[in-house]
């Protein structure tokens, strides 16, 4: 009964994860922004570990 209680625990923490996780998809605009932030961030040349 134990393993099954800690079980029901670990679900009800992921469903909760999940659930806060879904949030971001209300507001699909926004999401859509920040998308294209981090693409560009990740598209643009890093010199930190170049010496100038």
């Amino acid at each position: 009964m134990r393993n099954l209680a800690s079980d029901i625990f670990s679900l009800q923490e992921s469903l909760h994860a999940l659930e806060h996780d879904l949030l971001v998809f209300e507001d699909i605009k926004q999401l859509k922004e920040w998308l294209k932030i981090v693409k560009r961030s990740l598209a643009a040349p890093r010199y930190d570990d170049m010496p100038f």
